[in-house]
């Protein structure tokens, strides 16, 4: 159950995914219908995506605002957030020490999420710094 920062739990969540560093301080992302996002636990890497780095463990989520409209997918990683938008754009934000912010690079983490190289993906998944991206169906021409 995601509980805000209040205690209460958060209402009409669509989709919720965890991951993080460790069994005892999980992280994660949740999204609602109404397409607020909630994340918590780790932000060391600024995985949160809200312009913050953070060393302190955040056990109940705050509300984001990444400015990315139509938010239809979320996914936690180990030390990143990714969202995926209504037309198929990935977004990343957190650490990228294997890449995992899709640039091409492994410098440097993003406390924003960024825009990745990449279009028509329906949903990211993965395990650890793995991150995997599901492609929307080609449609057929006639």
């Amino acid at each position: 159950m995601v509980l805000d920062t209040s205690g209460r739990p958060v209402e009409h969540v669509v989709q919720v995914s965890g991951g993080g560093l460790t069994i005892d301080k999980p992280s994660g992302i949740a999204l609602r219908d109404d397409g607020k996002l909630y994340v918590w636990g780790d932000n060391s890497c600024g995985q949160f995506g809200n312009g913050s780095v953070s060393s302190e463990y955040s056990r109940n989520a705050i509300v984001v605002d990444p400015g990315i409209p139509n938010i239809v997918s979320v996914h936690a990683g180990y030390r990143n957030h990714y969202v995926v938008s209504a037309n198929g754009d990935v977004y990343a934000s957190g650490d990228n020490s294997y890449g995992q912010l899709g640039n091409g690079s492994t410098e440097a983490s993003s406390s924003v999420f960024t825009k990745v190289n990449i279009s028509n993906v329906k949903k990211i998944t993965g395990e650890g710094p793995s991150v995997y991206a599901l492609k929307q169906a080609a449609r057929k021409r006639s």
